[in-house]
């Protein structure tokens, strides 16, 4: 066996036990570096971060202050009959000087906005719009109708589009202004034109006729709603003015209103339908307000043998013994109970375990406070 000279065992022991730790070393030295470097770097990024966010809220800060002294300026103006130069300001700030206008009943800084609006072609948002043309209809303002029909028209027709030409509001201003007959004439005439997004508006419409004549006005302009409104139903198959009219009607104190009511139920189907859908509606309204005499009335109606309303008296039943019920009134309880056999339409063994237990446990019958005598008034 050959002896290696020392040179050649001193390379060989450098070689497998020293370079080894060399790498190691290197290697973990790198790594080191690397890890440091990337801390370094997500640290720069971190802070660049924070304050790039700190810099958008400083000049967000700035922009709505900026805006709300601009605003405050603005309704200064406003206030004080100053001119304004529409063209400085933006969407948000018309709004809110349009609805400073309406807040304060000013017409007339209204129509000078739309117009100032219309001569520089400056947007307004369709919630401003919408607010608008609900002031002038409430106030049956006519300049400020069509000064928003002229915006409308050169800016932004397509809202004008969507509203019909305002006829909804054109037909609330006639009402207002006491012509009733021809505000009549054209929603008869245009309901069945009307967009199907409309027909909400139509029937808040109807709604506020009905509760302004019911009532108030004379039965010969109820006669004529009464016609317009079976008319609506025939045309577009639309109940709901048959159906709020006799509601109104029903719940009316005037004897000659109870009296329509009672011929629209009879001769009108629809008025029956109406009447079935809502009948538990009605009555909880009749209840809170203590009207038994109503609900009494109502019964009635619905027992004639000519309309087979039964399930719906049933109904009727139900929420007037839980009335009584809740007044700790075991006698009405008893009578509704016994009412309800008779007539061939027995509750649920239910309520007469209610029943039981008022019999077991009397309490004080609870009355209702302040609670009103049923005055039937006569109107001729």
């Amino acid at each position: 066996m050959a002896i290696m000279p020392k040179q050649c065992l001193s390379s060989v022991f450098v070689r497998n036990m020293v370079f080894p730790y060399l790498r190691v070393w290197k290697s973990s030295n790198i790594d080191s570096i690397d890890c440091f470097t990337n801390e370094l770097v997500e640290k720069q990024s971190s802070q660049w971060k924070v304050q790039v966010e700190k810099r958008l809220q400083e000049e967000m800060k700035f922009m709505k202050n900026h805006q709300r002294i601009t605003v405050e300026k603005a309704r200064r103006k406003l206030e004080t009959h100053l001119e304004i130069d529409v063209r400085n300001l933006d969407e948000c700030q018309l709004r809110h000087l349009c609805a400073i206008a309406m807040e304060q009943q000013n017409s007339k800084e209204l129509s000078f906005l739309l117009g100032e609006s219309t001569k520089w072609r400056s947007n307004l948002s369709e919630e401003t719009l919408i607010h608008v043309l609900e002031f002038a209809a409430e106030s049956a303002n006519r300049d400020v109708m069509e000064d928003l029909r002229k915006f409308c028209r050169k800016i932004q027709p397509e809202f004008l589009l969507k509203k019909q030409d305002f006829v909804l509001s054109e037909i609330r201003i006639l009402w207002k202004e006491g012509n009733i007959d021809k505000a009549l004439d054209v929603i008869r005439d245009v309901y069945q034109k009307l967009l199907p997004e409309n027909l909400p508006e139509a029937h808040r419409i109807l709604r506020i006729f009905a509760k302004e004549t019911v009532g108030q006005k004379s039965e010969g302009v109820l006669v004529a709603l009464i016609k317009v409104a079976d008319d609506i139903s025939t045309r577009s198959g639309d109940n709901f003015a048959l159906g709020i009219l006799w509601r109104d009607c029903f719940f009316s104190h005037w004897f000659s209103d109870q009296k329509i009511a009672v011929e629209l139920f009879r001769n009108h189907c629809a008025v029956r339908e109406f009447v079935r859908k809502q009948v538990k509606t009605i009555v909880f309204r009749l209840l809170l307000k203590h009207r038994l005499e109503t609900v009494y009335r109502l019964i009635e109606l619905l027992l004639d043998p000519a309309v087979d309303m039964k399930p719906s008296c049933k109904d009727v039943l139900m929420l007037l013994f839980d009335y009584q019920y809740w007044r700790h009134n075991s006698a009405g309880c008893s009578e509704i109970l016994q009412s309800s056999v008779n007539l061939g339409i027995p509750l649920d063994s239910e309520y007469e375990r209610k029943l039981v237990i008022l019999l077991l446990k009397p309490r004080t019958i609870i009355t209702s406070r302040n609670k009103a005598v049923p005055v039937v008034k006569y109107r001729f």
